[in-house]
């Protein structure tokens, strides 16, 4: 096993002829799916492509194993971790039971078979003082129940019939399992609340949560949900009240018996919120953390008699004394990064611009962090463009307003990723209300591309190199653009493609049918590819005459699910295909016409990056780099 937080490591995979290097790698940590604590191991649970158990006796340091589990739990009554496996068949499914004294190694105590036409399918999977139950979230007539040391079996239940389980935990305030569930009353369905003390025998209270479901606390003579959007409270299981709101958010709330009051875990906006109330009705915010990434999963939290640990998707980790919930302080190198980059290498060196942080390498390897000034907070949720000609990074961003120190947007530039200098404030152009979109450059200079937000004019906003003049031109109405071999490539809001050499003069190409609008250029010095929503396809177009007819080719395997990966690394360019399955597929062109045979791959980070990424490769305006950053600090590096 190797540990993967606070030490730094080498990771290779070789596939074929490419070569990919791991650089300060979290494998693993995405999608969380569970957490247990207890005989002084912390675990989490996680379903990327590569499903993981984590295990840390101190929780700053982690061990990772590559298990096949659905669910996991500590089980007081046998001292032990339980995990359970599920292999889905097309009439039956095999669920194994595992336990372990430490979370690392792993025995099967039992093997469940259950034949019939709806298979169990991702199963909640929960533990309590003395018993466990298995139920399926639309589940048959029986769940499957495990009591004291016996093996499970399967029981009539009384929870509600015809519906689902929405949410199901240990509650320990009551030593009772809650579930929220939908089910016939009365030959209506209704949203209910589950109790049950041994997993068999639930009362079920008809609740007006209108559909609202998630993490469940009790205290204070209350119940508080942390849901979908926002936190609820009830006195009696019937009436809620919301008394906070978010949206798209998600959060995991605990009742903390020392200090009387509950603690939301919530990441709202994609930035973390720890807040406390006794009451339920007034919540403070008790960060002290930095903001993170959160990519699809509620945080957790794992507690004992030592620390309290907290976990959060994608990799951050952070922990606080076990008598004080808002003195948490990060254990983790790094932020977690919604994005990939490639980045090209200029001036002996590489930079890769982060949602919170930037990174420097002389190498591709070894990468130190940089941490944004004030004028360069926020380069990665920007446009990031490189100017070989002039030798210089140029970033749409958020840049200070000296007047009133608010922020506005600008360009800022460096010539090493390091130290960054304000080139344009848009304020300063006495153009109201315009909102930058796009950054390119090309051999000429750095081009803004903007729009007016009331009256929709456009414009664009260059200058040469970096001598800080900025020039404006009107009516060029550009979302997207990006430099291919010097020339301007762009996309306007109606999804028309177009060319420019100075960024004043456009041509009409034509219209592709793009993923969710990505508009995402690759290429090498023979050909450009833009990536379609056609079946894993993509437009193939002559790097050296962007002006001539473009052709769609279809790569296999044929996949309507997700985008596929695109890179070029040493003029040849790679594309990765994921089967909407389980694997994934890489194939390599030069002319972007003749196509290697589609061969399989493992390599497990890059599984998990493709599983998560929510676009292609993003490049920087340049060729092609042959380093990826992403995820978690992840750093790829592709040789053939």
């Amino acid at each position: 096993m190797k540990t993967v937080v606070l030490v730094f490591f080498l990771a290779i995979a070789r596939i074929a002829s490419l070569e990919l290097e791991y650089s300060n790698p979290k494998f693993g940590w995405w999608n969380l799916r569970g957490a247990a604590v207890g005989n002084g191991n912390y675990l989490a649970l996680t379903a990327s492509n590569v499903p993981s158990i984590l295990r840390s006796t101190d929780g700053a340091s982690w061990e990772t194993q590559h298990v096949n589990f659905s669910g996991i739990c500590y089980y007081p009554h046998q001292s032990a971790f339980m995990g359970l496996s599920v292999t889905i068949e097309p009439s039956s499914v095999t669920m194994d039971l595992f336990q372990s004294q430490d979370g690392a190694s792993w025995r099967r105590i039992q093997t469940i078979t259950h034949a019939g036409p709806n298979p169990y399918w991702n199963p909640f999977f929960v533990c309590g003082h003395s018993s466990m139950i298995i139920v399926e979230q639309y589940w048959e007539e029986n769940i499957w129940v495990k009591q004291g040391s016996s093996n499970f079996v399967s029981v009539p239940h009384t929870l509600p019939k015809n519906g689902a389980v929405l949410s199901l935990q240990w509650l320990e305030s009551n030593s009772s399992f809650v579930a929220l569930t939908t089910g016939l009353v009365s030959s209506t369905v209704a949203n209910l609340i589950s109790w049950s003390s041994d997993g068999i025998n639930f009362r079920n209270t008809v609740s007006q949560t209108y559909g609202q479901y998630g993490s469940l606390a009790q205290g204070n003579g209350i119940i508080v949900m942390a849901s979908q959007t926002g936190i609820l409270i009830t006195a009696d299981e019937v009436e809620w009240n919301q008394t906070h709101t978010w949206y798209n958010g998600q959060g995991t709330v605990i009742f903390d018996p020392a200090s009387k009051r509950f603690v939301v875990f919530a990441d709202v906006f994609a930035t973390l919120e720890i807040l406390a109330s006794s009451d339920g009705i007034t919540w403070t915010n008790i960060n002290n953390l930095l903001p993170i990434f959160i990519i699809t999963t509620p945080p957790l939290l794992l507690r004992d008699e030592t620390r309290n640990v907290l976990l959060v998707d994608g990799g951050y980790i952070a922990i606080s004394p076990s008598d004080d919930l808002s003195a948490f302080t990060s254990t983790s190198h790094f932020t977690t990064e919604p994005m990939l980059w490639t980045v090209p290498k200029i001036k002996g060196g590489y930079f890769a611009a982060g949602a919170f942080n930037g990174w420097t390498s002389s190498d591709g390897k070894e990468w130190s962090r940089v941490p944004y000034s004030q004028d360069s907070q926020d380069i990665g949720s920007s446009t990031l463009g490189i100017n070989t000609n002039f030798g210089i990074y140029a970033a749409l961003t958020s840049v200070t307003d000296e007047s009133d120190n608010s922020h506005v947007t600008g360009v800022i530039v460096s010539s090493d990723g390091s130290h960054w200098e304000k080139s344009l404030d848009v304020s300063k152009l006495n153009l109201p209300y315009l909102m930058p979109n796009a950054l390119a450059t090309n051999d000429s200079g750095i081009f803004v591309f903007s729009e007016n937000s009331t009256s929709f004019q456009s414009y664009v906003v260059y200058s040469h190199g970096n001598s800080g003049i900025w020039k404006i031109i009107s009516n060029v109405q550009m979302t997207s653009v990006q430099s291919v071999g010097g020339t301007l490539v762009g996309l306007d809001s109606a999804g028309k493609m177009f060319i420019s050499e100075d960024g004043i003069s456009w041509k009409f190409l034509f219209s592709p049918q793009l993923n969710s609008g990505l508009f995402n250029l690759i290429f090498n010095s023979q050909v450009v590819i833009l990536p379609s929503n056609i079946l894993s396809g993509a437009y193939v177009g002559d790097v050296k005459n962007l002006g001539a007819p473009w052709e769609h080719i279809q790569l296999e395997p044929k996949n309507t699910f997700d985008a596929s990966m695109w890179f070029v690394v040493d003029d040849v360019i790679y594309a990765i295909t994921p089967d909407g399955q389980t694997q994934q597929w890489w194939t390599s062109s030069k002319d972007g016409k003749t196509w290697s045979t589609p061969r399989s791959m493992d390599a497990g980070g890059l599984q998990m990056l493709m599983g998560q990424s929510t676009s292609n490769v993003v490049p920087a305006s340049g060729p092609g780099g042959d380093v990826m950053v992403g995820f978690g600090g992840l750093i790829v590096k592709f040789r053939s």
